[in-house]
């Protein structure tokens, strides 16, 4: 729908209004059609058209989808109250039903709805829940490809555990994954998971996943999104007094006080040298 959060990053989606599409018919629209319980002084909202009964309302909004994943999260921790809240995500997001639009495939889908639309059946089967987390790097880190190599520890382990793979793609929804290591049968806790070559990468965010596969083969993630940026160039071996910088093609301009006011400078990315 038109008000909804969308992209790679959404952990689930849940009903939150039915079939939108034109012609509209205001309150009365088909989206409407999530039965709600009915405050007493319902105002505007509570068209008679739109009431079911006497308790009851036909509604539709994110207002409507966050009980859905609400309620599954508590009849969870009411049937294994030892469950942590990373537990009852992990289980929400192993155990939803991607989400193909008319036209796309399931790849498509979860590039706007996360692992998508949550399956109560499904999350109230589960009994064990594997152990993942990505400690370092963590979210937002930036690096530099002449850093060497970046070396990703975090835990993989738990209950059910089989196997992991470590794996990583560029941009903020990568379209193609590469692997870094795996799959790996042994278990690791709060270690090296594998390492990152930066050398050859070029400047962008890039998603790095931990994919845990458990005995009943169900997959469980986790991802970091870092930033590789450019290598750092010494363009003066003077440190302060300038001011004004620009840049033409691959000259970078600058005016420099190193001998009084005002010379101008420039480096030449091409020769690599000041004058």
């Amino acid at each position: 729908t038109y008000y909804t959060n969308y992209g790679y990053l959404i952990d689930i989606g849940a009903p939150g209004a039915g079939e939108w599409y034109p012609p509209f018919a205001g309150v009365y629209s088909q989206e409407r059609n999530i039965l709600s319980l009915k405050a007493a002084n319902c105002g505007s909202m509570c068209n008679e058209k739109l009431i079911v009964g006497t308790n009851y309302v036909r509604l539709a909004g994110t207002s409507m989808a966050a009980p859905h994943a609400a309620g599954l999260a508590a009849l969870l921790l009411a049937k294994q109250p030892t469950m942590v809240n990373e537990d009852v995500r992990q289980i929400l997001r192993a155990t939803a039903d991607p989400i193909v639009y008319p036209g796309s495939d399931v790849y498509t889908g979860r590039l706007y709805s996360g692992a998508g639309r949550i399956n109560a059946a499904k999350a109230l089967a589960i009994a064990d829940v594997p152990k993942l987390h990505i400690s370092s790097p963590t979210y937002g880190t930036t690096v530099r490809p002449d850093s060497g190599n970046l070396t990703i520890t975090g835990t993989a382990s738990g209950p059910g555990f089989t196997k992991y793979e470590l794996l990583y793609g560029r941009g903020i929804l990568p379209s193609v994954w590469t692997s870094l290591e795996g799959p790996v049968t042994t278990q690791i806790t709060n270690g090296v998971l594998g390492t990152l070559p930066l050398a050859d990468l070029t400047s962008d965010l890039y998603v790095i996943k931990l994919v845990v596969t458990t005995a009943s083969g169900l997959t469980f993630s986790e991802i970091v999104v870092i930033t590789i940026e450019p290598s750092s160039t010494q363009v003066t071996t003077q440190e302060d007094n300038q001011t004004f910088a620009s840049t033409d093609g691959d000259n970078i301009i600058w005016l420099d006080s190193r001998n009084g006011c005002c010379d101008v400078y420039y480096y030449s990315l091409g020769t690599g040298t000041e004058y």
